[in-house]
């Protein structure tokens, strides 16, 4: 007999006009591996944050073993029971393995005293009953990234965690590292631990899950048992290329200058042979699952730094910082939410002027009536009243704080404008507000680069797709035609 260990019960999440989660219930057992999959505006995400502690819900309930639980932080669902790992880890970079595992044992909190002997001999017992390869000694930042994952999983055990959930760790082509997690996660399944597996691929979590969810638009579209298991039919529900060129009407691409060309760029173990966008142009780079292909996005920041030559307006420059790509008038926008979008301590009006204020600051002064006059008559612009310059962005509502980094860029008037998974966990009234923006500056010849998960929001936008495949190379899709291009 199954023994119920994690339930949600109709949990719902409302963002203005529309709901990220709507009446969401999951049943998940003890000792069971379980996917909860979906594309990136299916709303998994939301739910991984919600499990997490981060995202807080307007309705419904979380219990684990019959007991309620208290989401509003992450030390609750952990002390609660529920462990949530991501791929950036969650451990103290000066710590030792031994440390990591032992400061959080219950055992050792309730000694005295805890000497780095007895830490050292009850790691190894923890590694070797786990069959780990990991030398306890090490420092957490001296690991392989897969290795520090798998030591927060192990972490999660020793803190007597019965959930652990798993948001985007696993790689589709990192097999070595899979091996490594498939093992684990079954050892720990067989112990009696309720893993979850929580992202955009397919590929990997159908290895190993005993159950497979899928999530579409905020709701369970579909449950699959590992016994009557349909990869191919689960596939082309998750497939995001298979109506690419359907949903677009406009068959025009613009036919002005290259703003930019990527020539023979490898990045993260993937080759770009030649790539570009057009004035007035939007294109999207994908991977071979239809993911977000974020190492451009990194690329077009400054964050990469692989020293390669790209070229803007005719010209081969290197983008090795966030400066760097903001004098030669490249912008970027993240989803609206994101803590790299918006200073929360200024007021809305110095995050909208902050990059002019470095202008002036070079000058050595800074007239702050200028300052706001200017933006006043940005927010006037977008249709939000001046007044709202003097306010932090914790005080107004969640569209208008969208639209603050959409200003700020359109102050600095870039021209070429990156978007990295600019849509997530926005409602249908904050997306027409982003197509009317997009719209607005593609008829001044800006262009725009979407890395962002291939789905409706994508083809509605783009001329263009780069697929780009470790397997089968760049692909390249026009879609205004859905056929493929040589171009």
């Amino acid at each position: 007999m199954k023994i119920e260990s994690l339930m949600i019960e109709n949990i719902s999440k409302k963002l203005n006009e529309g709901y990220e989660l709507n009446s969401i219930s999951i049943r998940m057992f003890k000792g069971e591996i379980l996917g909860i999959l979906g594309k990136m505006d299916s709303g998994v995400f939301t739910l991984s944050g919600i499990l997490s502690g981060d995202i807080s819900y307007d309705q419904g309930s979380i219990s684990l073993y019959e007991r309620l639980v208290e989401a509003d932080s992450s030390e609750k669902m952990m002390q609660s029971g529920i462990y949530h790992i991501t791929s950036t880890p969650k451990l103290n970079i000066n710590f030792t393995v031994a440390e990591s595992l032992c400061i959080t044992t219950p055992s050792n909190i309730k000694k005295k005293w805890v000497t780095h002997k007895i830490m050292l001999k009850e790691a190894r017992d923890i590694l070797l009953r786990y069959r780990l390869n990991v030398d306890p000694n090490k420092k957490t930042y001296q690991l392989k990234p897969y290795e520090c994952s798998i030591i927060e999983i192990i972490r999660a055990v020793t803190m007597n965690c019965e959930v652990i959930i798993l948001e985007n760790v696993l790689h589709p082509h990192a097999q070595d590292a899979n091996k490594e997690y498939y093992r684990l996660l079954m050892d720990l399944s067989a112990a009696g631990k309720t893993i979850v597996i929580i992202g955009t691929d397919l590929k990997t979590p159908i290895k190993i899950s005993d159950r497979i969810i899928l999530m579409r638009d905020g709701r369970v579209d579909g449950i699959f048992h590992k016994d009557r298991f349909d990869s191919a039919a689960v596939s082309r529900m998750l497939d995001p290329l298979s109506q690419i060129g359907n949903s677009r009407e406009n068959s025009h691409i613009p036919e002005g200058p290259k703003i930019l060309e990527l020539k023979n760029i490898e990045i993260e173990g993937y080759n770009i042979d030649y790539a570009f966008v057009r004035a007035g142009e939007a294109v999207g780079f994908v991977d071979g699952l239809g993911n977000a292909f974020q190492p451009v996005a990194k690329l077009l920041n400054g964050e990469e730094k692989i020293g390669k030559e790209i070229w803007l307006q005719g010209m081969p420059v290197k983008l090795r910082s966030r400066r760097d790509a903001v004098s030669n008038g490249i912008g970027y926008i993240t989803k609206f939410n994101s803590k790299q979008m918006i200073l929360d301590h200024m007021t809305i009006e110095d995050n909208i002027l902050l990059m002019k204020y470095k202008l002036y600051n070079k000058f050595g002064f800074i007239d702050r009536k200028w300052c706001d006059f200017a933006s006043t008559e940005y927010l006037e612009e977008y249709h939000i009243p001046g007044g709202f310059s003097k306010l932090l962005p914790s005080q107004v509502d969640s569209r208008t704080r969208a639209f603050i980094p959409r200003i700020k860029w359109g102050a600095v008037k870039p021209k070429l404008v990156v978007m990295f998974n600019v849509f997530a966990n926005m409602d249908s009234m904050m997306k027409a507000d982003v197509y009317e923006y997009i719209d607005k500056l593609r008829k001044n010849g800006v262009g725009f680069v979407f890395c962002v998960s291939a789905g409706d929001d994508l083809m509605d936008i783009c001329d263009r797709l780069y697929i780009v495949d470790r397997d089968e190379g760049l692909r390249i899709y026009d879609n205004s035609s859905g056929r493929k291009s040589n171009d």
